[in-house]
């Protein structure tokens, strides 16, 4: 087989423009090849080192058109066979003086035959190989690239293209081909029907190894792979890292220092445990160095783990049997603060404070004193407006914050000052107190918080805050089969797009401090947790309608499909026009939800529910869709709108003149991790007698369109 019957007819993995320049080269004559040969020669471009070592990290070149043998065509246009760079790869490899290796590539990609090969042998190794794109990662080049641990680039690196294609020529000049009778498919006639068919078929197989690869490589589904990035589209620098094709901008020799650096750090560390050991062995004597010294850290880490678990319960020596306390000590897992909220949920569960002398009030449970700081707070009538509080709350809530923790701790304020009862503060019962008073204000803050997203958007759990694919399913359709008798039947399926997203913690600090509770303004304190919890929800309020309308930051967010989420063409869920309110422009967001199709092209039958508009409008929406009767008509006409949305008004969208209507699903998609309840969660980070109590509140939160279907844009006000 000659060059140019190599080239055409055969699959390629390889962008349009890089198989045309292989075209190019593969159709000129023997005179002419040959003296690009010499030329090349002459001026050392064919003899550049393919495999270079900086430190102990090897940078091994995939440069050029990948071919899987070196012939005539690799010294000619300077493309790169995979066999020789698969037993560079191995080489290095096999060299014990090499941790790292960098594949620097810049290629547009090549042939099918030895690139898998090339991509397993990186991707079994991929723990100690990264890739790094100079110029280009396209195709064949990318599906080597995938297989590495990591993938770093430049901001001006192009990679993607993901696809197989094939060069076919019509004509052969003075040939005439016979095939067997049986074999119709040996030499398919391109310009039939049947012979088009025949080669599509040809070209979708490696495709799809090639997709299923990638997939493999990436952690992610083959549906993923192909909606995500773009059919076969290439994409440069930070969008190809936005879409999930790459992980970070960074030049080659960064890189390669950044390796290297890290096993400097090592070598360092390897010194300090041992000196004896040299920096360049890793011995069996280093080895037993680090455990020793692992086994002295845990062994420190567990003794003051013990030490705080037992200053806890030090302050509680009743509340545990023996047995619960030697659990406590012996599970790795148990720590302090895990201590202490154990001490809450019994003490709450008993509810009864532990006592030493006789006063009446110290026998109030947690719960009372907690109400009780809650109405001296002033939170009872506005807050906790319609909540029971404790029936003997009432019985301290008159007194000073001061009297409440001596009463808290069984303290005497005629025999201690009040600076040492204010001190007391981070011992005994009050910290479970004032944990107690801030899981109710949470509560309540939240859901009395002023936000409306909550009630027209989707909330989820997420277990981790790892990145997510939101995969955009299709019903089962409604393609049922009736069956015969002893008819078979068919599983049904889903169709899937993927959309990428995220959950992120936020978080910030606060404190009581003893002057807070020698001044008697723990009020300051609880509306400050008011504010915060509100704030945070408001926050949320924000990132949502941000979304709707695109804009912060959600600039230029849009779907797994490429598009943004309100869309004319494609999403058909946009009115370009600028509407008011009225029952015209109401009917046509109606249908425009209603006609929305699944993937098979059967009606969704999604119901449209809520009308979304700015606050400032919602006075005149109101005169629309409230009525009974046709506002445009008389009196009698019946309404249409009338009972068909449940109004949202927000104050995020005043000022812009866009209205939504929103499905009562396939919107938005909000997440919090599993373990907080939706919840922001306090915890205390410090208890000292000079600060006070300080603590941390945190929230975790993420969002994204879950599907565009269920969403409708209007233009104008």
């Amino acid at each position: 087989m000659n060059l140019t019957e190599a080239i055409f007819n055969n699959v390629w993995l390889t962008t349009q423009d890089n198989m045309q320049n292989i075209i190019d080269v593969a159709m000129r004559n023997t005179q002419e090849l040959t003296s690009l040969v010499e030329a090349r020669n002459v001026l050392n471009e064919s003899t550049t080192a393919r495999t270079s070592i900086q430190g102990r990290t090897a940078i091994v070149n995939l440069s050029g058109s990948m071919v899987r043998y070196g012939d005539v065509f690799t010294d000619v246009c300077g493309a790169v066979s995979t066999e020789r760079v698969k037993a560079d790869l191995e080489k290095v490899l096999a060299d014990q003086d090499i941790d790292n290796i960098v594949l620097s590539v810049d290629s547009g990609g090549g042939m099918v035959s030895g690139t898998s090969e090339l991509a397993k042998l990186v991707y079994e190794n991929r723990e100690k190989i990264v890739a790094h794109v100079k110029g280009t990662s396209a195709s064949a080049a990318y599906w080597v690239s995938s297989a590495a641990s990591k993938v770093y680039i430049e901001d001006t690196s192009t990679i993607g293209n993901i696809g197989a294609i094939m060069a076919i020529r019509k004509k052969e000049e003075d040939r005439v081909f016979f095939v067997s009778s049986q074999s119709k498919n040996k030499a398919p006639d391109p310009e039939s029907d049947e012979g088009k068919k025949e080669y599509q078929s040809r070209i979708d197989s490696y495709a799809k190894v090639f997709i299923e690869s990638v997939a493999l490589h990436l952690g992610i589904s083959t549906e993923v792979v192909v909606s995500r990035f773009g059919e076969g589209s290439v994409f440069v620098g930070q969008a190809a890292i936005d879409v999930g094709l790459a992980d970070e901008i960074k030049s080659l020799e960064d890189v390669v220092q950044d390796l290297n650096s890290n096993l400097q750090g090592e070598t360092v560390m390897a010194k300090e445990e041992n000196e004896v050991v040299a920096s360049t062995t890793v011995d069996a004597d280093l080895q037993q160095a680090k455990a020793t010294i692992k086994q002295l850290q845990d062994e420190k880490k567990d003794t003051d783990r013990i030490a705080g678990i037992n200053a806890v319960l030090s302050s509680f020596p009743n509340v545990f049997a023996p047995d619960e306390v030697a659990a406590f000590i012996s599970d790795k897992k148990e720590t302090e603060l895990t201590v202490s909220k154990a001490i809450l949920e019994k003490q709450t569960a008993k509810q009864v404070v532990p006592t030493v002398g006789s006063n009446e009030t110290n026998k109030l449970s947690i719960d009372a004193f907690a109400d009780a700081i809650i109405i001296k707070a002033g939170l009872g009538d506005s807050l906790f407006a319609g909540e029971t509080l404790h029936q003997d709350a009432s019985k301290v809530s008159g007194k000073s914050m001061l009297q409440i923790l001596a009463d808290a701790n069984d303290m005497n304020l005629n025999n201690v000052s009040n600076h040492d009862v204010a001190a007391s503060m981070n011992t005994g019962m009050f910290p479970l107190i004032l944990s107690n008073v801030q899981n109710k204000v949470i509560k309540q803050a939240y859901d009395k918080a002023p936000v409306t997203y909550r009630a027209w958007t989707k909330s989820v759990s997420m277990k981790d805050f790892k990145i997510q694919t939101e995969v955009r399913k299709g019903s089962f359709g409604t393609g049922f089969k009736k069956l015969s008798e002893g008819g078979s039947l068919e599983y049904g399926s889903k169709t899937e797009e993927g959309q990428t997203w995220r959950i992120f913690r936020y978080a910030k600090k606060f404190s009581i401090s003893a002057e807070t509770i020698i001044n008697d303004d723990l009020k300051a304190f609880t509306d400050d947790l008011q504010d915060m919890i509100e704030g945070i929800e408001r926050f949320k309020n924000k990132q949502v309608y941000d979304l709707l309308l695109a804009r912060n930051d959600f600039s230029g967010y849009t779907m797994a499909d490429g598009k943004a989420v309100f869309e004319t063409t494609n999403h058909k869920n946009q009115q370009t026009t600028a509407k008011a309110v009225t029952l015209a422009s109401l009917e046509e967001s109606f249908m425009g939800i209603a006609a929305q199709k699944d993937f098979d092209g059967s009606q969704l039958a999604i119901v449209p529910k809520f009308l979304i508009v700015p606050f400032v409008k919602s006075w005149a929406v109101g005169a629309v869709i409230n009525p009974t009767s046709d506002p445009d008509k008389n009196s009698t006409s019946f309404n249409p709108a009338a009972g068909k949305f449940n109004v949202i008004a927000e104050h995020e969208l005043n000022g812009q003149t866009n209205w939504f209507v929103a499905a009562d699903k396939l919107t938005i998609k909000t997440g919090y991790l599993e373990s907080t309840g939706d919840r922001p969660i306090v915890e205390l980070v410090r208890n000292s007698q000079i600060h006070g109590l300080e603590y941390e509140i945190a929230f975790d939160f993420g969002l994204t369109v879950e599907d565009f279907r269920g969403l409708y844009k209007q233009k104008g006000l």
